[in-house]
């Protein structure tokens, strides 16, 4: 456990499968936090980054009344 938060050791790599970076941010100078999922939670992941991604790729092709009002109802829902 690094303060509050637990780490995990693996024998080896290959078994830790998909890894994403949720969260990254500085909390002191020159140490950074770093938040990261693996195996079916980096899966899950990484699927909703690429449904956020195809949203705002949709809404930046319509025509600026349209997007306007799209970006306002647009919202991030993490299952």
């Amino acid at each position: 456990m690094l303060g509050s938060v637990p780490c995990s050791h693996v024998a080896r790599t290959g078994e830790i499968k998909d890894f994403v970076v949720t969260e990254e941010s500085g909390i002191a100078k020159g140490i950074r936090r770093v938040v990261a999922v693996t195996g079916h939670e980096a899966a899950e992941a990484r699927r909703l980054g690429e449904s956020l991604t195809a949203q705002l790729n949709r809404i930046e092709t319509m025509p600026d009344a349209d997007k306007d009002a799209a970006l306002k109802a647009y919202t991030v829902v993490s299952t």
